[in-house]
Formats: C-alpha cells, structure tokens, sequence
C-alpha cells in the first residue's frame, strides 16, 4: 500500500470518529464522548480562558455545556485531516444547529483537533475549538 493510499484510508477513519463524537454531542452520549479522548487530553473548548488539562476537567465542562444547549443537527464546511506518521491534525470548520427559547439558531466553530495512533487506533489528544462569527441566515 502506497502512502497516499494509507494517508487516505487514515483520514476517513479520524473523520469516522469526529463525526461519532459529533453524533454523541446531539445524543448527550457522555459516555462516546469521554471513550473518544485520551485521559491525558489538553485544549480549549469555546469558553475556555486557561488550558483544560486531562479529559474529567474536560467532561465537567462539558457535562455543564450538554445540560444548557440542545444541537440538534450539524454540517462540516470545510474539513482536512494531515497525518504525521502517529499524529494527526484534523482542521475543520463546522455549523451547529442549536434549538434555543428564541427558536432555531446557528454557530460556526473552527477547530484543529489533535489524533494519537494508540494501540487500538486513533483517538483524540487534544483540541482547540472557537467559535467564529457566522454571517449566513439560519434555516
């Protein structure tokens, strides 16, 4: 197998798991959600102002996020995934479809993920989510 034929195959796969923890986030599926994360996970979710270190500071806040929003639907815009031997970057630009008291509305976040090759394949490490004005209309 060539290499641009594994760099493929390794990016559909990585794609295949950020769209389950996508799914997991509309389902409140806490459970996909922490399995999808290393212990040792780092990053930013969109309110952060410091560094979240380790994947249960990760689920309090997002546990406390899952009980104020309801996503009911998403859409990647833009999405890459670079593999780098056993690291991965996935870039991707998505829309959220959010139910509030004022009716349906949308956010765009942008984010670059972070993916180790464990032994059982690849899982998130780390990630940098913000979210980035979103000048298109809701439908």
């Amino acid at each position: 197998m060539d290499v641009a034929t594994r760099a493929d195959e390794v990016a559909a796969e990585i794609r295949q798991h950020v769209e389950t923890l996508f799914d997991a986030f509309l389902a409140k599926d806490t459970e996909t959600l922490r399995n999808g994360r290393v212990d040792d996970w780092k990053g930013f979710q969109i309110p952060s102002t410091t560094l979240i270190r380790g994947v249960d500071r990760y689920m309090v806040d997002l546990e406390a996020a899952l009980e104020n929003l309801e996503v009911t639907r998403y859409e990647f815009l833009d999405f890459e995934v670079d593999v780098h031997t056993d690291v991965a970057l996935v870039y991707y630009v998505a829309r959220d479809w959010l139910n509030t008291p004022d009716g349906e509305k949308t956010i765009l976040v942008r984010a670059l993920d972070v993916y180790g090759l464990q032994t059982d394949g690849w899982i998130q490490i780390g990630s940098n989510i913000c979210l980035v004005p979103d000048e298109s209309p809701s439908d």
